[in-house]
């Protein structure tokens, strides 16, 4: 990264030649064999090929693959969606697997684009929004892009508030006498230099640890955005704050980001502003960057998106609790507990009522009873063993898989032994919203 000079210089950074970046979804492969162009088998070169067959090795994130080797010419990818861009330039979009249709036209993918930078924007802990045109625009460009205008777009709105200073110790020699005399720095000069004065004071300035860092992310997205609005917005953005060094220490600014209270404007930016410098990288970015994965475990970002609208639609006297863990499995003989449940999501209602519910990001068919309609067995005996040591054996679960051509209603109730039901419901997320949401029999419809 290039550093600005002492006083400042106003640059603008040419936008790149644009290339043709290689969009493909979930499970897809890429080989090095010619041909292949879809978003389940795509063709890539050979140097891209062997930085991920490199680095496959450190690509686990909580115990999941992210890539994996499929033969002598093949890689193939997991449950993990969003950007990756290898030393070579190559760039690989990677979108969620919605249907097992692939799609075939530029509307089709940029539906599956936009519903994936909602759940993106909701993991990363913002308010739902609304899209004006040129976001509509956005969608039919990689994801990267959509992140880039999003970080320039809360940079831009925190200028307009206005940047914060804070206040800077300088110790200089200088012809002037102000702020505090060095007492025993001056009384060692030398006399040739005794008209010189040590002094000490403090200057008001931006060069704090946020502003280095989100002018660290602002270079990174002048370098690397193709889409004109986000590459003019962005040289824009960057002569005003041209009196902003870039950060020398990324880690140690991250830990002198202030949260107090006078820095509550900077909230909504941080997160880009991580997201952009960090590059999501499941390796931790440890040494220097050899590359760039903006990537995002699907499972997650469904159970985060599906927790966010049902938080936004429970009736009064309702509460949504993520991740319970108050109850265990098992007692061993010391009367310890082992092997903590915990239910993707809790409905709390009145009078202690449960509701426990779980997200599964996997395509389910409702015609396929040979096969327990593509239901794992593992997964109705950890909800049997959730509803009996959460809703002692009598009451509602639900499995909750993504709605698509071939899961468009509720399955019909299982039955566990007692009153323990199972119910299996499609989450449509390109409407968001839970299928038949009138089975939790709340006093007023979710829909």
């Amino acid at each position: 990264m290039s550093s600005l000079s002492s006083r400042y210089t106003l640059t603008i950074v040419t936008a790149k030649m644009a290339t043709k970046v290689i969009t493909v979804r979930e499970y897809a492969s890429l080989t090095l064999s010619e041909g292949y162009s879809s978003l389940d088998r795509h063709t890539i070169r050979r140097s891209a090929f062997d930085w991920l067959l490199e680095e496959q090795a450190k690509f686990f994130k909580n115990g999941q693959p992210i890539l994996q080797i499929d033969g002598k010419h093949a890689l193939k990818l997991g449950s993990y969606v969003g950007y990756l861009q290898s030393p070579c330039g190559t760039e690989i979009e990677i979108l969620p697997k919605t249907s097992e249709k692939i799609p075939d036209t530029d509307d089709e993918i940029a539906q599956i684009r936009r519903s994936l930078c909602d759940m993106v924007y909701t993991y990363l802990g913002n308010k739902e929004r609304s899209y004006e045109q040129a976001d509509l625009q956005l969608f039919k460009k990689p994801v990267s892009e959509f992140i880039m205008a999003r970080f320039l777009e809360e940079l831009n709105l925190l200028i307009r508030k206005g940047l914060r200073h804070t206040y800077v110790r300088i110790e200089e020699e200088s012809k002037y006498l102000r702020g505090q005399l060095r007492i025993a720095q001056q009384t060692r000069q030398p006399v040739s230099r005794a008209h010189f004065f040590q002094i000490s004071h403090d200057i008001f300035t931006v060069n704090r640890s946020a502003n280095r860092l989100i002018k660290s992310a602002l270079e990174w997205v002048i370098k690397n955005t193709k889409t004109p609005n986000n590459w003019r917005l962005a040289n824009e953005l960057y002569h005003q704050t041209h009196e902003i060094p870039l950060s020398k220490n990324m880690k140690e600014d991250f830990k002198a980001w202030s949260t107090d209270r006078l820095m509550e404007s900077y909230k909504a930016i941080r997160t880009w502003t991580e997201l952009i410098l960090y590059k999501q990288n499941p390796t931790t970015q440890r040494g220097n960057h050899t590359g760039i994965a903006m990537l995002f475990p699907m499972e997650y970002l469904f159970e985060d998106y599906v927790a966010n609208r049902l938080r936004k639609q429970l009736p009064t006297g309702w509460s949504l609790k993520v991740q319970a863990k108050s109850e265990y499995l098992i007692e061993d003989h010391f009367g310890s507990r082992m092997f903590n449940l915990n239910p993707d999501l809790m409905l709390i209602g009145p009078e202690g009522r449960r509701i426990i519910l779980d997200t599964k990001w996997k395509l389910i068919d409702e015609n396929d009873r040979g096969k327990n309609y593509g239901i794992s067995q593992a997964d109705m005996y950890q909800m049997y063993a959730y509803g009996k040591k959460y809703l002692a054996g009598a009451g509602k679960l639900y499995l909750i898989y993504p709605s698509y051509e071939k899961f468009l209603t509720p399955l019909s109730i299982f039955k566990y032994d007692g009153d323990l039901d199972m119910n299996v419901v499609p989450f449509d997320i390109e409407k968001n919203r839970l299928v038949a949401s009138e089975l939790f029999e709340f006093p007023q419809n979710l829909n």
